[in-house]
């Protein structure tokens, strides 16, 4: 997957991974199957948040290239240039960017 050194890869509420450069544009993506997100959330570790976000969720539905290469807010993560105030979306975005690069 194509990354950026000042960009994000992020896993979105869809099941689409996305790599994302630093203005946000989206540079490739990947959409994971039900069973590749759970694979994902067992080595990472559950907790009801993922769980619950991510139940019966198979990327591989989705079929909007607009989604798939300009998603809406909702499936953005919270990234600091984003101009965020959600603390808590952004330690998650950092704990699943981390996550993400360290075992995909």
């Amino acid at each position: 997957m194509e990354k950026h050194d000042r960009g994000i890869v992020h896993l979105g509420d869809d099941g689409v991974l996305r790599s994302f450069g630093p203005n946000g544009t989206v540079l490739e993506y990947v959409k994971l199957s039900t069973n590749q997100i759970q694979q994902m959330l067992d080595r990472h570790g559950r907790n009801d948040h993922f769980t619950e976000v991510f139940d019966g969720v198979d990327g591989r539905e989705v079929t909007d290239l607009e989604q798939l290469t300009n998603p809406g807010e909702d499936l953005l993560p919270k990234f600091p240039f984003m101009n965020s105030t959600d603390s808590a979306g952004v330690t998650n975005g950092k704990y699943l960017q981390r996550f993400i690069y360290e075992k995909w």
